[in-house]
């Protein structure tokens, strides 16, 4: 009876080391699993960003935009979580690649009346001498004064002239 005892703590003994020895490789694993993804997959947010650095005034496009998991600890506020909320909507000024988005980096519109010397209003299309190809929305323009002759008033003149013997 002493030797059925002995024989079965040895394989007690053996079940209990490779058990051991299991756990200890499962619990690496587990280690180099979370280091390498599972802390970012369970813990982190996935926030919108610019996968190109942008100016003032430009279109946001579906294209610009992608993707970056960060820590919620670091998150700013108002950080934007959906890309159809600044598709089509204009930058208010230079955003860096990368960078997370907020609602309060982008406008509507590329038209900033808010400026105090600022005006916004139709002209005339008889005032414009040219008109460059290039000119569009939310360039600065400036407005200089110019006189124009009116061909009836230069003849009337010169015609005048030559009446009373004067070039």
């Amino acid at each position: 009876m002493k030797g059925h005892f002995i024989r079965r703590r040895i394989k007690s003994g053996a079940v209990f080391s490779s058990l051991g020895i299991l756990l200890m490789l499962a619990t690496l694993a587990m280690i180099y699993f979370w280091e390498t993804s599972g802390r970012e997959r369970f813990l982190y947010s996935s926030v919108v960003v610019l996968n190109q650095s942008v100016e003032a005034n430009i279109s946001i496009t579906p294209d610009m935009l992608g993707w970056i998991k960060i820590n919620p600890d670091n998150l700013i506020e108002g950080a934007i979580v959906k890309k159809e909320e600044i598709i089509g909507k204009y930058s208010a000024h230079y955003i860096p690649k990368n960078s997370q988005l907020a609602l309060a980096y982008f406008k509507d519109d590329t038209t900033d009346t808010k400026k105090v010397d600022s005006y916004i209003f139709a002209i005339p299309t008889d005032w414009i001498i040219t008109f460059p190809n290039s000119l569009r929305r939310g360039d600065t323009i400036y407005f200089y004064p110019v006189k124009i002759v009116d061909e009836n008033v230069q003849q009337n003149k010169s015609n005048q002239s030559k009446r009373f013997g004067q070039m």
